[in-house]
């Protein structure tokens, strides 16, 4: 039997861009404009991913530590993958270094039987 295994990415890929508050809303902006570390950096990215995943999937997967952080061209970058049903999500996070003007993408991830050429 062969199959042709695919990875689809349904590009339900919902997104929120605003502003990351102290509150956790995503349309204030914070009051200071100081550079976070990468601890307060990749918590934020975290929230933020989470915050996406609970209004679109009703979950909250992502922590902190499993995502990989960056900083790449003057803003913070961080892209996580969890869990999810028969297949994953994939959060990715984008922000100014102090942690307003934020921009972030769930997208899932299925893995599908595409093809099974037995019959031909």
């Amino acid at each position: 039997m062969r199959c042709i295994l695919g990875m689809l990415l349904l590009t339900a890929s919902l997104s929120l861009t605003g502003f990351a508050g102290d509150s956790g809303s995503a349309t204030t902006p914070r009051s200071t404009h100081v550079r976070l570390n990468t601890d307060s950096a990749s918590r934020l990215a975290a929230s933020l991913a989470n915050k996406n995943a609970r209004q679109f999937y009703n979950v909250a997967p992502f922590t902190q530590s499993q995502g990989t952080l960056r900083f790449v061209h003057g803003r913070w970058q961080w892209e996580a993958i969890a869990g999810y049903g028969t297949g994953d999500l994939l959060a990715t996070v984008s922000f100014s270094p102090d942690g307003s003007k934020s921009t972030v993408t769930v997208q899932t991830l299925v893995l599908l039987d595409l093809v099974q050429l037995d019959n031909f």
